[in-house]
């Protein structure tokens, strides 16, 4: 039986190893962390033993490789969904601008909504969108503008999502990723929803993909960290000195640690700050369980809505700043705004993930007859660094090992022929 190691358990990782192992091939997972999940995954806090997320994170209906898998591993009822899209901008003065266009027909709700609440010349910005396809280099910002989008419609809808979709700046990141990450999301009814973990990701997604992985015949060790790998020979040494060798190594690791494994420059990251804070007694989110505050464009969650927490005593917030390494301004007094009353903070904790995202480049490809590389960084014309994009790596580094397998148990006359 063929064997192959992935290194490697966010994702990709776990979507490439149960596809292998569907296939019968045998599969060795190695993580470095001590949960599987990677930029997904979490940790438990230490006083009221909850798993955490290191962020929340919402699901697009057009993430078709992730739900796919999801459903593949008997997660799909760990999703739960809005009935329709429905995102709520809270400004400083406290007024608040509900984007929820009706399902049918979707295009023309979707326009008629926007502008009702931008004016017409935003619903004409958003048909130049989907036609207007930025040049090569442009960034979201110049395409923006290029198009003529209104200065209402880019700070109350389309920069607080460019950093949620991208977690950059617009005048940051390629007009491309974002053009395409948009169009997706927004194409139908049926993507235009929004979903999130109906519990913490290591509590849920991640306990169930690791009994499923068992069960197809997968082996996983975790805080197996690779100080070094061959991808000619197909051999790898982890911390401690122990050799492991296999058929094929898949690489599904983060671009950063690629370039560490194989002494490159490393790409370029984009951090994220998360705020969480207990509030007693204090009320929920009104009308959502998520919701953005202008101008800072921070996204807030009711972690107790979306997880179904006891909530008689403590709420828990959490407060995401994208392409940031800290949490600016008055968060509690943000809060207390978005809550329509100033909560009682009994405790707060933030948690930065300092290269959450690498933003898209060009990369140098990796070398090595028995190795399949899923670690690239996103190209600037692909979908950013999402969910949805870690699962389209997996698959398609399972395609591309199988193919590799397939070939190299072949007969040499039988190829040639």
């Amino acid at each position: 039986m063929a064997r192959v190691i992935i290194i490697g358990g966010g994702i990709t990782g776990l979507v490439c190893a149960e596809r292998l192992a569907a296939k019968g091939v045998s599969v060795l997972l190695l993580e470095a962390a001590p949960e599987l999940g990677g930029r997904a995954g979490g940790f438990r806090d230490p006083l009221t033993g909850l798993w955490l997320d290191r962020g929340p994170h919402l699901v697009s209906g057009a993430y078709h490789a992730f739900l796919g898998w999801c459903r593949r591993i008997g997660a799909g009822e760990e999703i739960r969904w809005q009935t329709r899209l429905s995102l709520t901008f809270v400004h400083k003065n406290g007024k608040r601008t509900h984007l929820q266009p009706h399902r049918w027909p979707w295009p023309a709700t979707l326009l008629a909504a926007t502008a009702r609440l931008w004016g017409a010349k935003a619903a004409c910005a958003l048909v130049r969108m989907r036609f207007a396809a930025p040049r090569d280099g442009e960034t979201s910002a110049a395409w923006l503008a290029r198009i003529g989008a209104p200065a209402s419609l880019r700070a109350e809808l389309l920069d607080p999502l460019h950093l949620a979709i991208m977690n950059a700046h617009p005048h940051q990141a390629p007009a491309t990723s974002f053009r395409k990450a948009l169009l997706d999301a927004l194409g139908t009814a049926a993507h235009a929803r929004l979903g999130w973990w109906r519990r913490p990701f290591a509590a849920g997604i991640a306990q169930l993909a690791r009994a499923h992985l068992a069960r197809l015949g997968v082996e996983i060790r975790t805080r197996a960290r690779v100080q070094a790998l061959d991808g000619t020979q197909g051999f790898v040494r982890l911390r401690g000195g122990e050799t492991l060798s296999a058929d094929l190594i898949v690489l599904a690791v983060s671009p950063r640690e690629r370039a560490r494994l194989f002494g490159l420059t490393p790409p370029a990251t984009s951090p994220i700050a998360n705020l969480f804070l207990w509030a007693k007694q204090a009320p929920p989110l009104a009308g959502t369980p998520f919701a953005c505050a202008l101008p800072s464009g921070r996204w807030w969650f009711d972690l107790t809505r979306l997880w179904h927490l006891p909530s008689h005593e403590t709420r828990l917030f959490c407060a995401v700043q994208s392409a940031s390494a800290q949490v600016d301004g008055d968060p509690e007094a943000e809060l207390a705004r978005l809550l329509g009353a100033r909560p009682h903070i009994t405790r707060t904790r933030l948690v930065i993930a300092h290269h959450a995202t690498t933003l898209p480049t060009p990369s140098q490809p990796l070398q090595g007859a028995r190795l399949v590389d899923a670690s690239r960084p996103p190209a600037p014309d692909d979908i950013p660094c999402t969910l949805e994009l870690a699962a389209r790596r997996g698959e398609q580094a399972a395609q591309e090992s199988l193919k590799h397998l397939e070939l190299s148990t072949t007969p040499a006359r039988a190829r040639i022929a």
